[in-house]
This record gives structure tokens, sequence and C-alpha cells, in this order.
């Protein structure tokens, strides 16, 4: 989020100085940025949770093949 926020102008000057966001409330920030850089956020939310999901699958062996002739059907 906050390589987003470095990015964004108008995210900046809702921010305070970058040496002191270590301490920062990640909600905090987070609504900050939803408020100001909706989209891209929700693009990066997004590709995270399909990356975690593809992660579990592959981790918890849910992956399942289908026979092709089945799944044209789909």
């Amino acid at each position: 989020m906050l390589e987003l926020a470095k990015t964004s102008p108008n995210a900046l000057k809702h921010l305070p100085d970058e040496r002191d966001w270590d301490g920062l409330n990640r909600k905090w920030v987070a609504d900050i940025i939803y408020t100001i850089e909706r989209a891209k956020l929700e693009k990066i939310i997004k590709d995270a949770v399909k990356a975690r999901k593809e992660r579990l699958e592959e981790k918890n062996n849910l992956l399942v093949e289908m026979r092709p002739e089945f799944a044209q059907a789909f």
C-alpha cells in the first residue's frame, strides 16, 4: 500500500513524511489510499487474493485435473 502511496501525489498530501511511516496504523493508511486511489488499490487486493488462492490450492493439493472431453461442456 505504501508503494502505491509513494506514486500518488494526492495520497502523499494526506500522509505524514515518509520517515514517519513506521508507526502508521495500517487500517488508517488503507482508508486514505482507498478513498484517493480506489481502482488501483482494488486491483492490488484482487491480485493478492488470486495469488493467495493459487498458492493454497497448490499447497493443499486442491487442483483436480479434468478430462478434456468433459471440460468442453463447461
